[in-house]
């Protein structure tokens, strides 16, 4: 029910089932795994990374469109260019290295301190 209808309420769900609004709430929240997010229920998986994903992410922008594409065709590079997207630009021929790696390289280097140099 709760797949079907993500709106749907505890109420809701124990009227349907005709069970307490406690029995409901914990088979909700403890055995599904899910919690409401802005009115919506979602896995607690999602939002338990959420704070990971965020540290992780310092360096990135967290809003707007960062565009990255490798050895994208001339008409999708136009249109990119027509609709005035930031475009990371990609090293060719270096698949081990990505410019969404690059947030990294200062706080490995603090890591490694003089061994760096």
């Amino acid at each position: 029910m709760v797949l079907l209808d993500r709106r749907v309420t505890i109420d809701e769900v124990s009227n349907y089932l005709q069970i307490r609004h406690g029995s409901a709430s914990e088979i909700i929240h403890n055995r599904l795994g899910f919690h409401k997010v802005c009115a919506r229920w979602v896995p607690k998986q999602l939002t338990v990374l959420k704070p990971a994903i965020r540290s992780k992410r310092r360096g990135l922008p967290s809003k707007g469109v960062v565009f990255l594409h490798d050895n994208a065709r001339p008409h999708t590079a136009e249109t990119l260019w027509k609709l005035k997207f930031d475009v990371m630009a990609h090293p060719p021929y270096s698949p081990d290295l990505a410019p969404s790696d690059y947030h990294s390289f200062g706080p490995l280097k603090r890591h490694l301190g003089p061994r760096s140099e």
